[in-house]
């Protein structure tokens, strides 16, 4: 069976944390401890994404394209914490709705050689028509076929 973006974005947020738990146990003590507030919020960002429908299908599509999206999120969470705002939905929606992800955050590469005739995708215009994308479809009364449609007639794709 396949499995959703939603269910696919969750396993790569908990590869997110091992990875980072394995990160911040090799640095030293007085870092550590330094980093408490980010150790924090990623922690309990990944414990709100895990059990909650804060993300879509579409949300959840447009993190894959990122190698961390749990680090995107944690980062704005806490900065939410730093600042005490617990608006964890808006901290979200600062995440989906940033123009510049992809000038701060690597994507996620996990492509194999390509052929000879392989022309690269500008991943920068993916990211930004998906997220034009997700707000017309959430914004739109249309149909999903009319949407596609639109975008086929804009030469999106």
């Amino acid at each position: 069976m396949t499995k959703t973006n939603v269910e696919r974005l969750s396993e790569r947020f908990d590869e997110n944390l091992a990875e980072f738990k394995k990160e911040m146990l090799d640095l030293d003590k007085e870092t550590i401890f330094a980093l408490a507030p980010l150790i924090a919020a990623t922690i309990d960002a990944h414990n709100l994404l895990k059990n909650s429908d804060y993300l879509d299908e579409c949300d959840a599509a447009y993190l894959l394209l990122f190698k961390n999206p749990l680090e995107m999120i944690a980062d704005v969470w806490a900065d939410y914490l730093e600042n005490d705002c617990s608006d964890f939905d808006q901290a979200i929606c600062d995440v989906l709705d940033d123009d510049e992800n992809g000038e701060i955050y690597e994507f996620f590469g996990g492509v194999d050689e390509p052929d000879d005739d392989y022309e690269p995708l500008d991943y920068r215009r993916v990211a930004h028509l998906i997220m034009e994308c997700a707000k017309l479809i959430r914004s739109s009364t249309e149909t999903i076929d009319e949407i596609c449609e639109m975008i086929q007639e804009e030469n999106c794709l």
